[in-house]
């Protein structure tokens, strides 16, 4: 008797594989199959996560979206600096005067919402002068700039030189905690530079943002930003009290207390009051709650929901695999680590592992030209046949 585990495992398996492509076509502009799982990684149901790969050619294609107003062809604002990827960076914006000049990324088809709660970090570069109005602002849509922080190096706590300009000291990691209230479906989101000089004198670099989407029958009575450094003196605007992973009960105690275990930033105690989800889970639109046990990172909690996996598993169209890709059909993508095939969006794998026109969905062709299927049970997969039920 077939195990009815299975046929559910495989029917899920199947619309999942179906339901990928649905998302990648609303979500991306990305047509090729190498590239198409990744652009569920910008926006999942109730969360976006944006730019947190540190692999160059990753980086680089999730950076396509972000759109500089300097209109240079040959500006660059791919950056590295000691071994971090950044938007932004040393002269992107070959030797011109950046006041006022910005990054924006527009993302589409949002879930309903009244609250946003994001977090990102960002990198001083070279001079930044204490004695000058040197910030960057933040702006949701066509709302009013919200200004940044100030940066004092004369107390600078890591007084070292990271990238661009040797005479200067940089900042890395400046990382932005808030929340702002929005509801419209669509979100421009843009980081301006409030820096004086060229950016051949100083700049900035943006990277690892996540915003979560609330709709919260009792929001909160204001908006809030704060940011926190562990290697300068920020001044002007608010500063966040406590480290990433702790809170302060009211807005000036120093007693500082760990956040919920499902929280990688938080405000509040408990798991509806994070800015952002730890490893291993995900926002459910209320929650953090936790993915399937053998995703890292995943936008649900069953096993073929996963965006990324712990150690000794790889991803295979949303589900981890022990250890290694199932060779010959699926090849490991250098980009993400990921289990890909190499056909066209119009070819499907056959028995041998090379493509063809015949197959539909996730099935292969067996020696004898019949199209079969891969089969999930406990966590394995079988091919070409139901496994029987030994019960």
């Amino acid at each position: 008797m077939i195990n009815s585990h299975v046929i559910t495992s495989w029917l899920t398996f199947l619309l999942f594989f179906q339901l990928q492509h649905f998302l990648c076509s609303c979500f991306t502009q990305t047509s090729t199959k190498t590239n198409s799982f990744l652009c569920i990684l910008n926006l999942l149901e109730y969360e976006i996560r944006d730019l947190e790969t540190n692999t160059q050619s990753c980086f680089t294609t999730e950076g396509l979206h972000w759109i500089s107003s300097f209109s240079d062809p040959t500006s660059q604002p791919i950056f590295e600096c000691s071994g971090t990827y950044l938007i932004g960076g040393l002269d992107w914006m070959k030797g011109y005067k950046q006041t006022g000049h910005s990054f924006k990324r527009s993302y589409t088809n949002l879930p309903v919402h009244n609250v946003i709660r994001y977090t990102f970090s960002y990198w001083a570069l070279d001079s930044w002068d204490s004695n000058e109005d040197d910030r960057i602002y933040i702006q949701f849509d066509s709302m009013p700039k919200i200004p940044g922080w100030k940066i004092d190096k004369t107390k600078n706590h890591n007084p070292e030189h990271l990238c661009g300009n040797t005479n200067y000291r940089d900042v890395r990691g400046i990382r932005v905690f808030g929340w702002v209230f929005h509801t419209a479906q669509t979100l421009d989101f843009s980081i301006i530079s409030g820096l004086s000089h060229s950016t051949n004198d100083e700049s900035f670099g943006i990277r690892n943002f996540s915003f979560l989407f609330m709709n919260e029958i009792s929001p909160p009575i204001s908006e809030f930003v704060c940011a926190r450094s562990e290697n300068v003196t920020l001044k002007s605007q608010t500063l966040c009290i406590c480290k990433e992973d702790q809170y302060s009960p009211d807005s000036t105690s120093t007693n500082c207390i760990n956040c919920h275990p499902s929280c990688a930033s938080c405000f509040g105690p408990t798991n509806k009051e994070c800015y952002e989800c730890n490893l291993g889970y995900f926002f459910n639109g209320e929650v953090c709650t936790n993915c399937y046990e053998s995703c890292s990172k995943c936008w649900g909690n069953s096993s073929h929901e996963c965006l990324e996996c712990i150690v000794g598993y790889v991803l295979l169209n949303g589900v981890c695999i022990p250890s290694s890709c199932f060779t010959p059909f699926y090849v490991t993508d250098a980009c993400t680590g990921n289990c890909i095939d190499s056909c066209t969006a119009n070819d499907h794998l056959d028995w041998s592992g090379s493509c063809s026109l015949m197959c539909q969905g996730n099935e292969v062709m067996d020696s004898d030209g019949a199209c079969k299927g891969l089969y999930l049970l406990d966590k394995h997969f079988y091919l070409n046949r139901m496994p029987k039920d030994d019960g």
